[in-house]
């Protein structure tokens, strides 16, 4: 029975949310957009649990285009809180990441915690595929906050390892 609850307390996937962001406009031109198309996605987030949305998918009513294709819009909303072309939330890759390479916990552990603690399901292999994602973003992030790493060292004194020891 506990189990019966957890998964109606996690699971939102019988509600069909809209995602449509308010008076968006051309980012190449400033005009106004319409309506492209709507699709229907589902998503996988620690604090919603599994859930469907419609989502609006705009076009510039101008008919700008980038790089050969028209340019269109998604939801900021649903863009902050799910990769493109995944299911599976932010939230969700740090977590697996987390706990993958701080705490060193195996793909089936990993698995059971967010299923007993969140109700989501997930294979070895997109905990896997999480894991790999969470690198990626943690390497990009690294290499962005690298100069001003560098600069903060610099104005407090250097780097911080003692003249002996660097010159091993």
């Amino acid at each position: 029975m506990q189990d019966d609850y957890r998964k109606q307390l996690f699971d939102a996937a019988e509600v069909l949310v809209r995602a449509e962001d308010p008076l968006p406009t051309c980012p190449v031109c400033q005009g106004v957009t319409h309506v492209q198309k709507t699709v229907r996605r589902h998503g996988v987030t620690l604090s919603h649990g599994s859930f469907s949305i419609h989502e609006t998918v705009r076009a510039c009513a101008s008919g700008c285009q980038k790089q050969g294709s028209p340019v269109t819009q998604r939801s900021a909303t649903l863009t902050e809180l799910i990769p493109p072309r995944s299911t599976v939330g932010y939230d969700v890759m740090v977590h697996v990441g987390l706990e993958r390479f701080v705490h060193h916990r195996q793909r089936e552990e990993i698995r059971a915690s967010l299923e007993m603690g969140h109700g989501i399901h997930l294979s070895s292999g997109e905990v896997s595929e999480l894991g790999r994602r969470f690198l990626v973003y943690l390497e990009a992030l690294h290499k962005a906050s690298a100069p001003a790493l560098r600069s903060a060292m610099a104005a407090d004194g250097g780097w911080p390892v003692t003249p002996a020891i660097r010159n091993v």
